[in-house]
């Protein structure tokens, strides 16, 4: 006999919807700061009416910043030193300029000393920029 989980994933399979990623973060909850587990793609769970979170947890001071990071230099106006600076207390460029400055100077991210954005170029290199951030 298969269990609620497992008659779920199959219903899931035979609609031709597989997992695809395990989290995200979940709109619509108290705080931001918060990180949600998914064991089925959201939107084929909620067409069969399957419950959507499977785990939350709030998030460390310093994943929230990751996230603000990572979520701010994604944005065609780039990343807000100044905000950032603000709300997480974090001088952005004076913690990163090492591993930053070789992307500045191969052009791929700009850095005004009150923004960093990605480049035509650099948006193309967005994943491995953004590895900078992750300590």
């Amino acid at each position: 006999m298969l269990t609620d989980e497992q008659s779920l994933t199959e219903r899931l399979l035979t609609r031709g919807d597989g997992p695809r990623g395990p989290h995200g973060t979940l709109i619509g909850m108290p705080s931001p700061r918060s990180s949600v587990r998914h064991r089925v793609p959201v939107g084929a769970a909620v067409d069969i009416g399957a419950p959507v979170a499977t785990d939350r947890r709030s998030l460390t001071a310093e994943e929230q910043l990751e996230e603000a990071l990572f979520t701010g230099l994604r944005l065609n106006a780039g990343l807000d030193l100044p905000g950032v600076k603000e709300r997480y207390g974090v001088d952005v460029w004076d913690r990163y300029a090492g591993e930053l400055r070789p992307f500045v100077d191969q052009g791929v991210l700009l850095y005004d000393g009150r923004s960093l954005r990605l480049t035509r170029a650099g948006m193309l290199l967005a994943h491995e920029i953004m590895t900078v951030f992750i300590r």
